[in-house]
């Protein structure tokens, strides 16, 4: 929308076929004409985990601001945002157990300090007249009208749940559930693992054999089952992998391993019946 209004040129960098973001191809493609690099921490379609650091520390060397998506992440993995030296840092409310419709906006106080509002209501404005009009400084100048104050509230209390558990206690749990999903997967001929990252987080895409990824969702969910099925937002990354879309498994703190049993069993069953 911003290269629309701008004139400004999105260039995607390339991922390897393991579905990991080629950092040589990034290097060579960062230039003095970038204006700035955005990348997700974890892909929510394959589950690949980014190495965020050092990305951010070859857009710094040439003095190019990031914006990190953490939305697939901030649930699931460790987040220091002074350890990465992100300049943004993004993502949702739902995606960490809270309500939709509001989420969290990070920046470092000297971007806060050039960036205009992009709204303009209540609690936002310093002063106002018919020649001139003054903002608050941050963060209310961002912060137009009456805010979502019952979101932020529930968004309040998702976060408490999340900080009752250790984050390290997550991923073990997680990673857990991850890789005794992905073996049993691996055991079946007839479905194929999207991706091979040396890292991955929470969740993973899968074709089944001459099965269109739709009937794959509606038959597991007759088993009370709940997957996604589609481009799962990310149409690009569908045509890199030349498929017209994906199921996706993901995995969260209240998952067990019994679960992913019953997944595989209903499966199982789904083969049975296409074939």
């Amino acid at each position: 929308m911003i290269c629309e209004q701008t004139g400004a040129k999105v260039v995607p960098v390339p991922i390897t076929d393991a579905c990991e973001i080629d950092l040589e191809a990034m290097q060579r493609l960062l230039n003095p004409r970038t204006r700035m690099v955005a990348v997700a921490h974890i892909s929510n379609a394959i589950g690949t985990v980014h190495p965020v650091k050092e990305i951010i520390k070859l857009a710094h060397d040439q003095k190019i601001p990031v914006l990190i998506d953490a939305a697939h992440s901030i649930a699931h993995d460790s987040i220091n945002v002074q350890e990465w030296d992100c300049d943004f840092l993004v993502g949702s409310g739902h995606k960490c157990y809270g309500p939709t419709g509001i989420g969290y906006v990070y920046a470092k106080s000297s971007m806060w300090e050039v960036l205009p509002p992009y709204q303009g209501g209540g609690s936002m404005i310093e002063r106002v007249s018919f020649e001139r009009v003054t903002f608050r400084d941050f963060p209310e100048r961002y912060e137009a009208g009456t805010p979502h104050i019952a979101g932020a509230i529930a968004l309040g209390a998702a976060i408490d749940f999340i900080n009752q558990f250790r984050m390290d206690d997550i991923v073990a749990h997680e990673q857990s559930l991850l890789d005794y999903a992905i073996n049993q997967f691996s055991q079946m001929d007839e479905i194929k693992l999207l991706g091979s990252p040396k890292k991955r987080s929470c969740g993973f895409s899968f074709l089944v054999k001459n099965i269109h990824p739709h009937d794959i969702a509606t038959s597991l969910n007759q088993d009370g089952i709940a997957i996604r099925a589609g481009h799962h937002c990310c149409q690009p990354l569908m045509k890199r992998l030349g498929v017209p879309g994906t199921n996706r498994v993901s995995f969260a703190i209240y998952n067990t391993k019994e679960e992913i049993d019953i997944l595989v069993a209903s499966l199982k069953k789904i083969l049975k019946i296409f074939a």
